[in-house]
């Protein structure tokens, strides 16, 4: 019985220390995340970390991969994110958290014009016409940003999702 209480007490400590936070609020799977390392992101999440720990500023890891692509090949982070078992439960949340601004990840891919990490939130099932609270939707932040190629393959996403769902 105390070699079992202590195997729990050594386990709390884990979790605990795998989501402590820096003076910014940033845990280690953030950083991670925040600097492209996917490998590292997938082991701590499978080792307990909170994927819904956010920054002061509100960002999830999910803010942090999407802010640090810059290529169609950086959408690994977000598939290893949005497709790990512990996120699973907590998916949509993860994908609804907002900033202090009210943006979600899909608002800061707007700007990012990396089509693959767009094409993954959207599949993911990131919502494109939620607004942030300035009442900007990621079509508009991406227009105004003139990032063309989000425009547009936000746009075709969601005529198709219109498509599907009209009688």
């Amino acid at each position: 019985m105390n070699q079992l209480a202590d195997e729990s007490s050594v386990v709390d400590a884990a979790k605990y220390f795998i989501n402590l936070q820096d003076k910014r609020g940033k845990t280690a799977t953030y950083l991670a995340a925040e600097f492209g390392h996917v490998d590292m992101v997938d082991s701590y999440l499978t080792r307990g970390a909170d994927p819904m720990v956010r920054t002061y500023e509100g960002w999830t890891i999910l803010h942090a991969a999407v802010q640090m692509a810059k290529k169609d090949a950086d959408a690994s982070m977000v598939e290893t994110i949005l497709s790990h078992g512990k996120v699973k439960p907590y998916k949509q949340e993860l994908l609804d958290a907002t900033d202090e601004q009210g943006r979600t990840a899909i608002h800061i891919a707007s700007y990012k014009d990396v089509d693959a990490v767009t094409n993954a939130l959207l599949v993911h099932g990131m919502n494109p016409l939620a607004k942030d609270a300035h009442g900007n939707d990621a079509v508009k932040l991406a227009t105004r940003a003139g990032r063309r190629k989000s425009r547009e393959l936000l746009e075709e996403f969601i005529k198709r999702d219109a498509d599907k769902t009209a009688p």
